[in-house]
């Protein structure tokens, strides 16, 4: 299949197959070979009060950020909790587990994976000394990487809209980068392209997603994959703020502002 054969692929939260992984733990997949995705997944996972994601490795990087709740990521031992917003980046190859275990709570995460395949293999009793690593970002010579969304840098996008940088090729995500990004009421994004494939996830708010033509409204974590090359915009047309994570399947952003009409014809 061409990339141009390709189409944009729509997943409503509510329609997409809620998928048992472990006691407490469920996962949706938003975004993968399973829309003819290139180079990147997307996926919503949930953990109840005593919810445990086993020790594993993924081929590909894998990026994990809270959306509600917060949780305990451990990375080779090193404990990180993350609140809502935080990002942590795990290289490929790289064990690691997600801990709900000591939580009373809910927690709703976005998951970014660097392949339309995503594969686990488990470790047989990994035994890692355990180090709590709670609010500093991990030290130089670990490979995981942090961004709390309270000290990282927010930059202006476009006005009234600003952007942090959650994960990247900076940040050692091989094939992949993402960020979060909020809308004022009233913002919107240029009509534009990219040169790979997208994920956009509607996180707050609501947004209206225009791509070549066709319109949709997306809420409560709707997730739209855009396929390389197809012109596409995102706007704020309500009174609230509007919040996304997107993912890209390269290591640096970029994009090409085409004319409006491009979008909306």
């Amino acid at each position: 299949m061409s990339q141009r054969d390709r189409n944009e692929h729509i997943a409503r939260r509510n329609e997409v197959e809620v998928k048992d992984m472990f006691p407490n733990v469920t996962v949706q997949m938003m975004a993968s070979e399973h829309c003819d995705a290139a180079g990147l997944s997307t996926a919503l996972l949930n953990t109840q009060s005593g919810g445990v994601v086993p020790y594993h490795t993924h081929e590909c990087s894998e990026c994990i950020t809270p959306l509600k709740g917060n949780t305990c990521v451990e990375v080779e031992g090193r404990r990180y909790l993350l609140n809502p917003g935080d990002s942590i980046h795990v290289p490929a190859g790289i064990p690691h587990t997600v801990d709900h275990a000591d939580n009373d709570s809910e927690c709703l995460m976005h998951c970014a994976f660097g392949s339309s395949v995503v594969t686990r293999e488990f470790l047989d009793r990994p035994d890692f000394k355990k180090t709590e690593v709670l609010s500093e970002e991990p030290n130089i010579n670990f490979q995981e990487h942090v961004v709390r969304s309270t000290k990282g840098e927010c930059v202006e996008s476009t006005a009234g809209a600003v952007s942090l940088t959650l994960f990247d090729g900076s940040m050692g995500a091989e094939g992949l980068c993402g960020g979060y990004s909020e809308f004022q009421p009233g913002t919107a994004i240029a009509c534009h392209f990219h040169p790979y494939d997208e994920s956009i996830s509607i996180v707050k708010g609501e947004a209206v997603c225009e791509v070549d033509g066709r319109s949709y409204r997306l809420a409560d974590c709707d997730t739209a994959m855009i396929p390389e090359g197809i012109c596409h915009r995102f706007l704020n047309d309500t009174n609230e703020l509007m919040a996304m994570i997107w993912v890209y399947a390269g290591e640096r952003r970029t994009r090409t502002v085409v004319d409006e009409c491009r979008c909306s014809k």
